[in-house]
């Protein structure tokens, strides 16, 4: 390998590098990963006791945006896998290089049997995303299940009866208006649904 090119190759790492720190990362919220050394260890550990010469392989699983992109960057110290808090970006298996007998393969999000409890498939909002559920339906099962003082110190809005009007009241409090000045309900849904996912 040229200088130049070992050059170029100890610049991209730099740049690439994750360093935890008290300030806000641009790309990466799983920068400071607590535990990710003892993983490793652990990994590690287990790959040199199995007999085979080969790789250990460990597949990550899941629902849809847990943070399963986010363990392996934060495990790799780089950002290897996309990640972000839109659900759905890992669209195929991918594996990263760990360690050098250790390889982590991210997955995208399973998906929960449509036989599961309302309550249950609205937490994760699977059933919004498969077209099964309205927005406005998940936000009704969720407040459901949430304590009412809690929504209202969250979303800083005043009591409110049901979820349509929480909606509403959301959404005039965070300015989701359509045109004459109507609050735009279904917005506020999904940016509450967004929230309880992200």
């Amino acid at each position: 390998m040229g200088r130049k090119q070992r050059s170029l190759l100890l610049k991209r790492a730099r740049k690439s590098r994750i360093v935890a720190s008290n300030e806000v990362l641009d790309r990466s919220r799983a920068a400071a990963c607590s535990g990710n050394g003892c993983l490793s260890e652990f990994l590690s550990s287990y790959a040199t006791k199995t007999e085979n010469e080969a790789q250990l392989k460990v597949g990550v699983v899941g629902f849809p945006n847990v943070g399963k992109s986010s363990v392996i960057n934060s495990m790799k110290g780089i950002l290897a896998c996309n990640a972000g808090v839109k659900r759905g970006i890992t669209k195929s298996m991918q594996e990263v290089h760990i360690l050098k007998n250790v390889k982590l393969i991210d997955s995208p999000g399973i998906m929960a049997a449509p036989s599961n409890p309302p309550a249950s498939m609205a937490l994760r909002s699977l059933q919004v995303e498969e077209g099964g559920v309205s927005a406005h339906e998940a936000v009704r099962t969720l407040l459901k299940q949430c304590d009412h003082s809690q929504i209202m110190l969250q979303y800083n809005v005043p009591d409110f009866r049901n979820s349509l009007e929480f909606l509403t009241l959301l959404a005039k409090k965070r300015g989701y208006l359509q045109k004459g000045g109507i609050p735009n309900a279904e917005q506020a849904s999904t940016a509450f649904l967004d929230d309880w996912t992200g």
